[in-house]
Protein backbone atom coordinates (compact mmCIF):
# COMPACT_ATOMS: atom_id res chain seq x y z
CA UNK A 1 0.00 0.00 0.00
CA UNK A 2 1.38 3.82 -0.52
CA UNK A 3 2.60 4.77 2.81
CA UNK A 4 1.28 8.59 1.48
CA UNK A 5 -2.43 7.04 1.55
CA UNK A 6 -2.12 6.21 4.81
CA UNK A 7 -4.61 8.51 7.16
CA UNK A 8 -2.88 9.11 10.53
CA UNK A 9 -3.10 12.63 10.42
CA UNK A 10 -6.01 15.50 11.64
CA UNK A 11 -6.34 18.67 9.77
CA UNK A 12 -4.19 20.24 11.78
CA UNK A 13 -0.82 18.05 11.36
CA UNK A 14 -1.22 16.38 14.31
CA UNK A 15 -0.49 12.31 15.00
CA UNK A 16 -4.07 11.24 16.19
CA UNK A 17 -3.11 8.20 17.89
CA UNK A 18 -6.22 8.34 20.16
CA UNK A 19 -5.14 5.10 21.78
CA UNK A 20 -2.41 6.94 23.72
CA UNK A 21 -3.09 9.25 26.35
CA UNK A 22 0.54 11.30 25.80
CA UNK A 23 0.84 10.58 22.24
CA UNK A 24 3.26 8.42 20.06
CA UNK A 25 6.78 7.60 21.82
CA UNK A 26 9.57 9.12 19.98
CA UNK A 27 12.47 6.92 21.36
CA UNK A 28 10.72 3.77 20.56
CA UNK A 29 10.39 5.52 17.48
CA UNK A 30 13.93 6.09 16.47
CA UNK A 31 14.51 2.56 17.77
CA UNK A 32 11.95 1.17 15.49
CA UNK A 33 13.58 3.23 12.38
CA UNK A 34 17.14 2.21 13.36
CA UNK A 35 15.60 -1.52 13.05
CA UNK A 36 14.07 -1.04 10.01
CA UNK A 37 17.11 0.35 8.94
CA UNK A 38 19.46 -1.78 9.56
CA UNK A 39 17.98 -4.72 10.40
CA UNK A 40 15.44 -4.64 7.60
CA UNK A 41 11.63 -5.68 8.23
CA UNK A 42 11.22 -8.08 11.22
CA UNK A 43 8.35 -10.29 9.65
CA UNK A 44 7.36 -11.96 12.42
CA UNK A 45 5.82 -8.53 13.89
CA UNK A 46 2.46 -7.66 13.54
CA UNK A 47 2.57 -4.37 10.98
CA UNK A 48 0.60 -1.58 11.15
CA UNK A 49 -3.38 -2.19 11.13
CA UNK A 50 -5.33 0.23 8.97
CA UNK A 51 -9.16 0.56 8.23
CA UNK A 52 -10.57 -0.18 4.56
CA UNK A 53 -10.73 3.56 4.72
CA UNK A 54 -7.01 3.72 4.86
CA UNK A 55 -7.29 5.24 8.69
CA UNK A 56 -4.88 4.21 10.77
CA UNK A 57 -5.92 2.50 13.42
CA UNK A 58 -2.58 1.00 15.06
CA UNK A 59 1.03 1.06 14.74
CA UNK A 60 1.71 4.71 14.19
CA UNK A 61 5.42 4.81 15.55
CA UNK A 62 6.10 2.01 13.03
CA UNK A 63 4.52 4.01 10.28
CA UNK A 64 6.34 7.17 11.63
CA UNK A 65 9.21 5.25 11.36
CA UNK A 66 8.83 4.36 7.66
CA UNK A 67 7.51 7.56 6.49
CA UNK A 68 10.93 9.37 7.66
CA UNK A 69 13.21 6.48 6.16
CA UNK A 70 11.19 7.15 2.77
CA UNK A 71 9.26 4.23 2.21
CA UNK A 72 7.06 4.59 -0.47
CA UNK A 73 5.43 1.45 -0.11
CA UNK A 74 4.87 -0.91 2.95
CA UNK A 75 2.47 -3.43 3.82
CA UNK A 76 -0.46 -2.90 6.48
CA UNK A 77 -2.77 -5.39 8.01
CA UNK A 78 -6.51 -3.84 6.79
CA UNK A 79 -9.35 -4.69 8.43
CA UNK A 80 -13.17 -3.35 8.27
CA UNK A 81 -15.41 -2.22 10.64
CA UNK A 82 -18.03 -4.80 11.57
CA UNK A 83 -21.97 -3.88 11.21
CA UNK A 84 -22.87 -1.64 14.19
CA UNK A 85 -19.55 -0.54 15.08
CA UNK A 86 -17.91 2.61 15.03
CA UNK A 87 -14.10 3.70 14.68
CA UNK A 88 -13.82 4.20 18.12
CA UNK A 89 -14.43 0.59 18.97
CA UNK A 90 -11.81 -0.32 16.37
CA UNK A 91 -9.64 1.85 18.64
CA UNK A 92 -10.41 0.58 21.40
CA UNK A 93 -10.30 -3.11 20.19
CA UNK A 94 -6.98 -2.98 18.33
CA UNK A 95 -5.50 0.31 19.18
CA UNK A 96 -5.30 -1.00 22.67
CA UNK A 97 -5.51 -4.77 22.10
CA UNK A 98 -2.67 -5.07 19.87
CA UNK A 99 -0.62 -4.17 22.42
CA UNK A 100 -1.37 -6.99 24.83
CA UNK A 101 1.93 -8.43 24.28
CA UNK A 102 5.28 -8.97 25.98
CA UNK A 103 7.46 -5.91 26.12
CA UNK A 104 10.81 -6.33 24.64
CA UNK A 105 13.26 -3.16 25.18
CA UNK A 106 16.29 -3.01 23.21
CA UNK A 107 19.47 -2.61 24.78
CA UNK A 108 20.88 1.18 24.50
CA UNK A 109 24.22 2.47 23.00
CA UNK A 110 24.93 3.20 27.20
CA UNK A 111 24.26 0.12 27.90
CA UNK A 112 26.91 -1.85 24.57
CA UNK A 113 29.51 1.21 26.07
CA UNK A 114 29.00 0.07 29.69
CA UNK A 115 29.65 -4.08 28.70
CA UNK A 116 32.52 -2.80 26.47
CA UNK A 117 34.13 -0.76 28.93
CA UNK A 118 34.31 -4.30 31.23
CA UNK A 119 35.67 -6.30 28.13
CA UNK A 120 38.41 -3.78 27.85
CA UNK A 121 39.71 -4.16 31.24
CA UNK A 122 39.16 -7.92 30.77
CA UNK A 123 40.94 -7.92 27.23
CA UNK A 124 44.19 -6.19 28.54
CA UNK A 125 44.76 -8.09 31.38
CA UNK A 126 44.65 -11.56 29.51
CA UNK A 127 46.19 -10.19 26.30
CA UNK A 128 48.83 -7.70 27.93
CA UNK A 129 48.47 -5.28 24.97
CA UNK A 130 46.28 -2.04 24.45
CA UNK A 131 42.75 -2.77 23.29
CA UNK A 132 42.22 -0.39 19.86
CA UNK A 133 39.00 0.81 18.13
CA UNK A 134 39.52 -1.74 15.91
CA UNK A 135 39.26 -4.35 18.56
CA UNK A 136 36.14 -2.97 19.81
CA UNK A 137 34.39 -2.91 16.17
CA UNK A 138 35.27 -6.17 16.11
CA UNK A 139 33.61 -6.79 19.53
CA UNK A 140 30.46 -4.97 18.40
CA UNK A 141 30.49 -6.88 15.75
CA UNK A 142 30.06 -10.56 17.40
CA UNK A 143 26.64 -8.99 18.91
CA UNK A 144 23.41 -8.13 17.04
CA UNK A 145 23.15 -4.55 17.26
CA UNK A 146 21.27 -1.88 15.31
CA UNK A 147 23.91 0.80 15.80
CA UNK A 148 25.28 2.63 12.39
CA UNK A 149 29.17 2.98 12.21
CA UNK A 150 29.69 6.29 12.98
CA UNK A 151 27.73 5.27 16.15
CA UNK A 152 29.76 1.77 17.14
CA UNK A 153 33.11 3.88 16.43
CA UNK A 154 32.47 6.79 18.67
CA UNK A 155 31.16 4.35 21.69
CA UNK A 156 34.38 2.59 21.25
CA UNK A 157 36.62 5.77 21.38
CA UNK A 158 34.74 6.72 24.28
CA UNK A 159 34.90 3.46 25.93
CA UNK A 160 38.32 3.79 25.62
CA UNK A 161 39.25 7.16 26.58
CA UNK A 162 37.03 6.36 30.05
CA UNK A 163 39.89 3.79 30.50
CA UNK A 164 42.71 5.75 29.68
CA UNK A 165 41.12 8.65 32.06
CA UNK A 166 41.25 6.28 34.89
CA UNK A 167 44.56 5.12 34.79
CA UNK A 168 46.51 8.60 35.56
CA UNK A 169 43.47 10.53 36.14
CA UNK A 170 41.63 11.21 39.57
CA UNK A 171 37.71 10.77 38.91
CA UNK A 172 35.14 12.38 40.63
CA UNK A 173 31.57 12.18 40.72
CA UNK A 174 29.80 15.53 41.29
CA UNK A 175 29.10 15.75 45.30
CA UNK A 176 33.33 13.76 45.49
CA UNK A 177 34.35 17.04 43.62
CA UNK A 178 32.20 19.14 45.65
CA UNK A 179 33.24 17.43 49.40
CA UNK A 180 37.01 17.44 48.49
CA UNK A 181 37.34 20.85 47.07
CA UNK A 182 35.15 21.58 50.11
CA UNK A 183 37.95 20.52 52.76
CA UNK A 184 40.72 21.67 50.77
CA UNK A 185 39.42 25.51 50.53
CA UNK A 186 37.92 25.25 53.90
CA UNK A 187 34.34 26.05 52.84
CA UNK A 188 30.79 24.65 53.95
CA UNK A 189 30.42 22.21 50.94
CA UNK A 190 26.55 23.56 50.50
CA UNK A 191 28.26 26.61 49.26
CA UNK A 192 29.95 24.99 46.37
CA UNK A 193 29.23 23.91 43.03
CA UNK A 194 31.23 21.67 41.56
CA UNK A 195 30.48 21.64 37.42
CA UNK A 196 31.09 18.32 35.36
CA UNK A 197 33.24 19.61 32.31
CA UNK A 198 32.66 16.35 30.04
CA UNK A 199 30.16 18.30 28.04
CA UNK A 200 28.50 21.93 27.46
CA UNK A 201 25.10 20.33 28.70
CA UNK A 202 26.44 19.71 32.54
CA UNK A 203 28.08 23.32 32.30
CA UNK A 204 24.71 25.22 31.65
CA UNK A 205 23.07 22.84 34.08
CA UNK A 206 25.55 24.43 36.72
CA UNK A 207 24.34 28.09 35.35
CA UNK A 208 20.76 27.00 36.07
CA UNK A 209 22.20 25.79 39.76
CA UNK A 210 23.96 28.82 39.99
CA UNK A 211 21.20 30.91 39.14
CA UNK A 212 18.67 28.97 41.86
CA UNK A 213 21.66 29.24 44.45
CA UNK A 214 21.54 33.04 44.12
CA UNK A 215 17.72 33.29 44.45
CA UNK A 216 17.57 31.29 47.53
CA UNK A 217 20.80 32.40 49.46
CA UNK A 218 21.20 36.04 47.60
CA UNK A 219 24.95 35.38 47.06
CA UNK A 220 26.43 33.22 43.89
CA UNK A 221 28.37 30.01 45.21
CA UNK A 222 31.88 28.82 44.91
CA UNK A 223 32.03 27.34 41.55
CA UNK A 224 34.76 24.50 41.33
CA UNK A 225 35.41 21.90 37.96
CA UNK A 226 36.64 18.81 37.13
CA UNK A 227 37.40 16.73 34.19
CA UNK A 228 35.49 13.81 33.32
CA UNK A 229 37.17 11.40 30.87
CA UNK A 230 40.18 12.98 29.80
CA UNK A 231 43.66 11.56 29.97
CA UNK A 232 46.52 13.55 31.93
CA UNK A 233 48.40 14.93 28.76
CA UNK A 234 45.18 16.25 27.55
CA UNK A 235 44.09 18.05 30.96
CA UNK A 236 45.58 21.52 30.52
CA UNK A 237 44.12 21.91 26.91
CA UNK A 238 40.74 20.88 28.70
CA UNK A 239 40.72 23.44 31.40
CA UNK A 240 41.39 26.19 28.90
CA UNK A 241 38.19 24.89 26.92
CA UNK A 242 36.54 25.46 29.96
CA UNK A 243 37.51 28.23 31.22
CA UNK A 244 36.78 30.01 27.98
CA UNK A 245 33.54 28.76 28.51
CA UNK A 246 32.51 30.05 31.95
CA UNK A 247 33.84 33.56 30.97
CA UNK A 248 31.90 33.80 27.67
CA UNK A 249 28.38 32.58 30.06
CA UNK A 250 29.67 35.90 32.72
CA UNK A 251 29.58 37.96 29.74
CA UNK A 252 26.06 37.31 29.14
CA UNK A 253 25.47 38.04 32.07
CA UNK A 254 26.33 41.03 31.85
CA UNK A 255 25.10 41.34 29.13
CA UNK A 256 21.81 40.78 30.61
CA UNK A 257 22.51 42.83 33.21
CA UNK A 258 22.72 46.16 31.06
CA UNK A 259 19.67 45.04 28.72
CA UNK A 260 17.53 45.08 32.56
CA UNK A 261 18.68 48.58 32.86
CA UNK A 262 18.19 49.75 30.21
CA UNK A 263 14.52 47.78 29.72
CA UNK A 264 12.89 46.66 32.82
CA UNK A 265 10.04 45.01 31.31
CA UNK A 266 12.72 42.89 29.69
CA UNK A 267 12.44 38.80 30.41
CA UNK A 268 15.45 36.65 29.31
CA UNK A 269 12.72 34.22 29.23
CA UNK A 270 10.68 35.69 26.44
CA UNK A 271 7.63 32.26 27.25
CA UNK A 272 4.63 33.16 24.73
CA UNK A 273 3.18 29.86 25.50
CA UNK A 274 2.71 26.19 25.11
CA UNK A 275 3.03 24.11 21.44
CA UNK A 276 -0.63 22.58 20.74
CA UNK A 277 -0.95 18.90 22.09
CA UNK A 278 -4.61 18.36 22.81
CA UNK A 279 -5.40 16.89 19.55
CA UNK A 280 -9.14 18.11 18.31
CA UNK A 281 -8.91 20.73 20.37
CA UNK A 282 -6.00 22.85 20.12
CA UNK A 283 -4.48 24.45 17.01
CA UNK A 284 -2.84 27.83 18.20
CA UNK A 285 -0.34 28.68 20.62
CA UNK A 286 -1.92 27.78 24.17
CA UNK A 287 -0.99 30.82 26.07
CA UNK A 288 -0.27 30.85 29.71
CA UNK A 289 -3.61 31.36 32.15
Amino acid sequence: MNTNDIIYLNDDGQVVNLARSTGTDKQNENGIRNSLKYQGIDINSLPPVCLDTKQLIDGFTRHGSILELGAQKYVYLVTKLKEGFIIDDAIDEMGLGLNLHPQSKSATLSDFKKRLSSYIIRFEQSNNTKFTVTDGKEWFDRIPNVFSDDQIEKAVEDSIRGIRSQENMESYTKSEAEKKCSKILNIDKNNILALNTSSSTYIDRGIVEALNYFDENGTVPTVVAFLSKVEAEDAEAERRKVMKRIKSLNNVMIRLMNEYKKDPEFNLVNFVGFAPQVIGKENQIVKPQ
